[in-house]
């Protein structure tokens, strides 16, 4: 979809492989590549509300600021980022998230939208 996605998968572009136009259009479009479980909470542009990415592209919907804070901490709202709407319809979703018990979350692996935007 962009870079910060790209980077919730890779610290860098080194492994990155480019070929001419002519290599590239053996290949059929796929579905895109959405954020990688565990690495950021997403929202689309237009809406407020916020969402945990799980394993299989499914979204967990965070009912409130309060239940964030419990999961991730007071600067939550950092983790966030926001994925087109046009990619919406690949993500799953999944049971909302009422408590910090509702869900496992491993602040190690979560990556701030400023990070991703400074790779």
């Amino acid at each position: 979809l962009d870079s910060q996605t790209f980077f919730t998968y890779a610290e860098d572009f080194d492994d990155v492989v480019e070929v001419d136009d002519d290599y590239l259009s053996n290949y059929t479009i796929g579905t895109p590549m959405l954020p990688m479980a565990g690495t950021v909470l997403v929202k689309i542009v237009s809406v407020n509300s916020v969402y945990a990415l799980e394993a299989d592209n499914t979204l967990r919907w965070i009912v409130s600021e309060d239940v964030a804070e419990s999961l991730y901490g007071e600067d939550w709202a950092d983790y966030v980022i926001d994925v087109p709407v046009t990619a919406w319809g690949h993500f799953t979703l999944g049971e909302d998230v009422e408590s910090s018990s509702d869900i496992d979350v491993d602040l190690d692996n979560m990556q701030t939208r400023d990070a991703l935007n400074s790779k």
